[in-house]
């Protein structure tokens, strides 16, 4: 299994402290977790991979209600 972390540096840094206070690398095998960097390696990998896991920063996500046209 995989995770992928999306987000400002802050997210990323909370995510990984909870993932390793978890424990979930020696609860689960053949776990890999991994920073994504740009959108674009983001949506990449979610068409390869879709059943992977995606933790992804709020603040990445662009809201309908933040659109005004």
């Amino acid at each position: 299994m995989n995770i992928f972390i999306y987000g400002n540096q802050n997210f990323k840094n909370e995510v990984h402290k909870i993932l390793l206070n978890s424990k979930i690398e020696t609860i689960l095998e053949d776990v890999k977790i991994e920073d994504i960097s740009n959108i674009d390696i983001l949506k990449e990998n979610i068409a390869k991979n879709p059943d992977d896991i995606y933790l992804i920063d709020e603040d990445k996500i662009i809201k309908k209600a933040d659109l005004s046209f």
